[in-house]
């Protein structure tokens, strides 16, 4: 069966005298008996029992108690007789080297020392005298073990205060002297003690547990205490205190918590909680603090509160934490009803270190126009972000993957005049990133290793012995490739013409970058050579950008013969210049001549009709349009 034990302190000291001649008693007291403001009933449901053995009665009087609450009386009611107080004397003898053992009980006290001599008493236990052979100390240390510290053994082996050279330092054993600290040396002694303890008048009170029912969580109540003489004279009725019955545990009412910088912790109660006696104030040998795993440690603390309820830990630490932290504070706490709560809340640490930059790396190779670099940076920890690497060509990286873990990859894509004739590295990055708790990553730069790359693409000019966009009148032209740098992939297909032919037989390289066709024009025209895009490539693999040659091609006039026509009106003239009509030389195969004519012409008056007659060299003209077209 549980207990609790509850006080009932009747103030004064007015005692019941029996009266066997039934007039009525004296009460025994004149003010309520003590019983608190809040009591725990942490047997609810169970027996227990009350401790009356500070009711101040006499031996054989009758004890009466009543439970009541604002509806009167419960169905409990105690009534029995009060025991009486008694006095004990034991007596305890050993040889020196050994310790003495008494047997008073829980519910006794040790009130005197009636005997107690160290050396070689003599008589018999109860008439002990001190004998030829005696030590100064013998009662002081029989005093401090049994009337001061309340204990039922006395061990030899306990050093006494004082000095050995005066006689009075019972040393570490008594078989153990040196001079005077043996009080006769060489002859066996032994260690005797006499002491009386005295036992309360007790009576203890079971309330069963239908009774213990009635005490349910805030019940408010009090009892009445009523004293008879055996022959059942009653006193005067004492109520005691009003009481609370409080079953709650005290509970954690706000989470135990850190402070951004992790150098103060903070716990709040549902109530003010204390030590075990439920009202001496907890301090930091109660409530401890821990901390388990990360790089930071805990190397001193204090805890401090105000109201008993919230309390404040500041932390003293060595290292920075990171968050793998956990501080777990360890104790047990009371309320003032002495329910009783063990805690072990635990909260994690603030991240406060920053990720710490690890490698970074690209695939080793040369890259060109267009292929694209995947570089991996890597932390120490998860980062979070989309930054962008400056390279050390002047180009840039931009963020493709990884945000949320530890390694982030971002891509360079070659472009046209990109290059870094050794090897490319990374330089820093820029735009924001962190780990999960806000803290900026390190710094990111290095070399990437063996990545070269070749941004220029190979160009080419095609000329020959006609200038670009001019009119060529002869029959065949040379015509001359020539590359920015060498190649050994330019071949014939790679050519392609308008306005005429070339030959595969005519395709000659005369070094890895110079090559020339024959072009045979096919008509009067526009001719155009051609060399596409991306037809070759460099060393490096960069295609070569596009190129084209343009020229017009014109077959000369020849004066194999010739037809006239004349305006309506004109004369021609027999002479050796032909005169042709106007109309018919504007234009000659699409060359315009008109303007030419002038330089030619021979012309006559005739005021007669009013009208000119011209006169022309054809071979003149035809030579002087030849000439346009060679141009």
């Amino acid at each position: 069966m549980k207990s609790v034990t509850f006080f009932f302190i009747f103030l004064g000291a007015f005692f019941i005298t029996p009266d066997i001649t039934a007039q009525t008693i004296s009460p025994i007291g004149t003010a309520d008996f003590s019983f608190g403001a809040v009591v725990n009933i942490a047997e609810h449901g169970n027996d227990f029992t009350i401790d009356v053995s500070t009711l101040q009665v006499e031996a054989g009087q009758i004890l009466s108690l009543t439970l009541y609450d604002s509806n009167g009386p419960s169905a409990f009611v105690y009534s029995g007789p009060v025991a009486a107080s008694s006095t004990v004397t034991e007596h305890a003898d050993q040889s020196e080297n050994n310790s003495l053992v008494f047997n008073k009980p829980a519910n006794a006290e040790w009130t005197s020392i009636d005997f107690a001599s160290f050396g070689n008493p003599t008589g018999t236990a109860g008439n002990w005298q001190i004998g030829t052979c005696h030590h100064n100390s013998s009662v002081a240390l029989a005093t401090d073990r049994l009337i001061t510290q309340q204990l039922n053994v006395i061990a030899t082996m306990t050093a006494w205060p004082g000095g050995c050279g005066d006689g009075t330092n019972l040393r570490q054993t008594f078989g153990f002297f040196s001079g005077l600290c043996d009080p006769c040396q060489g002859t066996g002694k032994r260690y005797k003690v006499s002491a009386t303890y005295t036992t309360s008048a007790t009576t203890t009170i079971t309330i069963p547990a239908v009774d213990v029912a009635q005490l349910f969580d805030g019940f408010t109540g009090w009892f009445v205490a009523d004293v008879s003489d055996a022959q059942g004279n009653a006193a005067q009725s004492v109520v005691s205190e009003s009481f609370t019955v409080d079953l709650t545990a005290p509970s954690i009412f706000t989470p135990l918590a850190v402070n951004a910088t992790n150098t103060s912790a903070t716990i709040t109660f549902s109530e003010a909680v204390f030590k075990s006696d439920g009202s001496t104030r907890l301090t930091a040998a109660e409530l401890v603090p821990t901390i388990a795993s990360g790089t930071a440690t805990l190397t001193s603390y204090t805890v401090s509160t105000t109201d008993d309820q919230t309390f404040t830990f500041a932390l003293t630490l060595a290292g920075t934490s990171d968050g793998a932290e956990v501080l777990t504070l360890v104790g047990t706490v009371y309320d003032s009803a002495t329910n009783n709560t063990a805690v072990s809340p635990n909260v994690i640490f603030n991240d406060l270190t920053a990720p710490t930059f690890v490698s970074i790396a690209a695939t080793d190779g040369t890259y060109v126009v267009g292929d694209a670099i995947d570089i991996t940076v890597t932390w120490d920890e998860a980062v979070i972000g989309t930054p962008t690497l400056a390279l050390s060509n002047g180009a840039t990286a931009t963020y493709q993957s990884g945000t949320g873990t530890a390694a982030l990859v971002l891509r360079y894509t070659v472009v046209e005049g990109d290059t870094d004739s050794s090897d490319l590295s990374v330089s820093s990055y820029s735009g924001t990133l962190t780990d999960a708790a806000g803290n900026t990553a390190g710094a990111a730069s290095g070399d990437l290793g063996a990545v070269i790359i070749d941004g220029n693409s190979p160009t080419m000019a095609i000329t020959s012995t006609v200038i670009a966009g001019n009119t060529s009148t002869a029959e065949t032209l040379t015509i001359t490739f020539t590359t920015n740098e060498s190649t050994n992939n330019f071949v014939f297909s790679d050519i392609t013409v308008t306005g005429g032919s070339i030959a595969q037989s005519d395709f000659t390289a005369t070094n890895p970058s110079t090559y020339t066709v024959i072009f045979t024009p096919s008509a009067d025209g526009s001719c155009t050579v051609i060399v596409a895009a991306g037809a070759f490539t460099d060393a490096a693999g960069n295609g070569n950008t596009g190129a084209q040659f343009q020229f017009n091609h014109y077959t000369p006039l020849t004066l194999s013969s010739f037809t006239t026509s004349h305006i309506v009106g004109t004369v021609i003239h027999h002479t050796p210049n032909y005169q042709l009509a106007l109309e018919h030389l504007d234009n000659i195969d699409g060359l315009p001549v008109a303007p030419l004519l002038s330089d030619f012409m021979i012309g006559t008056y005739d005021a007669g009709s009013n009208a000119v007659y011209m006169e022309y060299s054809l071979q003149a003209i035809i030579d002087a349009i030849n000439a346009i077209g060679a141009l």
